[in-house]
């Protein structure tokens, strides 16, 4: 098992050599199937998200199960990160996809963001650019939560990121940034993500219901209207101002 893991977060953390947005962002062509979502998300499992590591499982439950009360289609896909990416789900069919328990989220280590988020994009654009007309995702959504800056990555720098980010941005995609004990907005316009698609949330049980709350509303609407709507952040925000 252990080197299973290994391939597989090799294939999502390995670095494409120092080419620019022409190596990193491929033109996606072709028709889409009408209600399909790729849902992605990359999640901190470093050592600080210990003494929340329980909040953390029942809120992406939490969030998986509004979504799998939608019409339509979705694959998952989660990567867990600390001193390098885990592949904890792979492409699955929502419906297919069990809940999370203690033992799949076990936080420890240092923080390797880039290296998490810039692999999972290419993985993901690369699936997507190999799909038959008419078989590529109509949605595709990135959630993007980690309660510290990055700290260990070595494959993925934040302008190669960020130039990936915009890429597929401009190509429809759909990313949200929540972040704890950091500056989140800036931490996140570092990756190319805008103000309207980032939270601050507070680091304790409250703060991630809250979020993982707003994980559940964005990527609902994400898949339902296209497009992460303005307002999903209001109450993280308004929490994080109160009582951070």
């Amino acid at each position: 098992m252990a080197g299973y893991e290994q391939k597989r977060s090799a294939r999502y953390g390995r670095g494409e050599g120092r080419g620019g947005e022409d190596r990193d962002v491929l033109r996606l062509h072709g028709g889409t199937r009408r209600g399909l979502t790729e849902l992605v998300f990359v999640v901190d499992e470093s050592g600080s998200m210990y003494e929340l590591a329980g909040d953390t499982v029942g809120g992406f439950n939490a969030t998986l199960e509004r979504n799998r009360r939608l019409d339509g289609e979705a694959n998952v896909s989660v990567v867990f990160f600390n001193d390098r990416p885990h592949v904890a789900v792979d492409r699955r069919p929502i419906e297919d996809v069990r809940p999370l328990g203690r033992r799949d989220y076990q936080p420890g280590g240092c923080t390797a963001l880039l290296d998490a988020l810039g692999g999972a994009i290419s993985h993901t654009a690369k699936v997507q650019a190999c799909q038959p007309d008419g078989y590529r995702a109509e949605h595709v959504v990135f959630v993007v939560i980690t309660d510290g800056l990055e700290n260990a990555s070595h494959r993925y720098g934040y302008g190669r990121v960020r130039r990936m980010v915009e890429g597929y941005r401009r190509q429809g995609w759909e990313f949200v940034f929540l972040g704890a004990n950091i500056d989140a907005v800036a931490e996140a316009g570092q990756l190319g993500i805008g103000r309207d698609h980032v939270a601050q949330y507070v680091s304790d049980s409250d703060g991630m219901a809250l979020a993982y709350d707003a994980v559940a509303e964005a990527t609902c609407a994400a898949r339902d209207l296209g497009c992460v709507p303005t307002g999903w952040n209001d109450r993280v925000n308004a929490d994080a101002r109160r009582r951070g």
